[in-house]
């Protein structure tokens, strides 16, 4: 985050996670974080693993901060491939994954489609989180349900008085399309998924 802001000049409040975290640059102190709690993300693993047999886990967790070195934020079961580098990877068993709360499931199959895994597991996830995706190369991600960049944007402006008709949203995928759906001013990058 740190060259994100330098670059800005100001330390604004900024919605991660696609939503299930907003977190304040100037302190660097995480306001607020939405998880898919124990219970919920074993249930979910293993719809995941029968749904789209081979695809691999992972979860992403939030500590205190950003730059909070006691709670590792990638986290990978043995045989995750990931969808491009990640030199943060925590590598630990299933049981170790699904031990702790995630602020997302990632899931991930080489050489599938997002939107096909993201209609294959639709069905099944019921009220148990809601399904995004950034990109259609085998990853898809489960937040916990209700969770958007959308309700982010809504949870910092609304105590500060700001209407939906006075946000502007841009982006690229899936949580980004419900910013869209409200009033205000969006724009869509014309690499997004066609889907959008």
């Amino acid at each position: 985050m740190r060259p994100v802001v330098d670059e800005l000049g100001f330390a604004p409040m900024a919605v991660c996670a696609n939503g299930a975290v907003i977190y304040d640059s100037a302190s660097d102190r995480v306001v607020s974080a939405r998880m898919l709690p124990v219970d919920t993300l074993a249930e979910l693993a293993e719809i995941a693993t029968r749904v789209i047999p081979g695809a691999g886990l992972a979860v992403e967790r939030i500590g205190l901060s950003a730059h909070d070195t006691a709670t590792p934020q990638f986290v990978s079961s043995p045989g995750y491939e990931h969808a491009w580098l990640n030199p943060d990877n925590t590598e630990v068993s299933i049981e170790d994954l699904l031990s702790a709360p995630a602020i997302k499931l990632l899931i991930r199959k080489a050489g599938a489609r997002s939107d096909d895994m993201a209609a294959a597991l639709a069905g099944h996830i019921g009220a148990q989180g809601d399904i995004t995706y950034s990109t259609n190369n085998g990853l898809i991600e489960i937040v916990p349900q209700g969770i958007s960049k959308a309700s982010g944007v809504h949870e910092i402006a609304a105590p500060l008085g700001i209407s939906p008709e006075d946000v502007v949203a841009f982006g690229t995928c899936p949580t980004t399309c419900r910013c869209w759906c409200r009033p205000g001013t969006a724009w869509r990058w014309a690499t997004r998924i066609p889907t959008c």
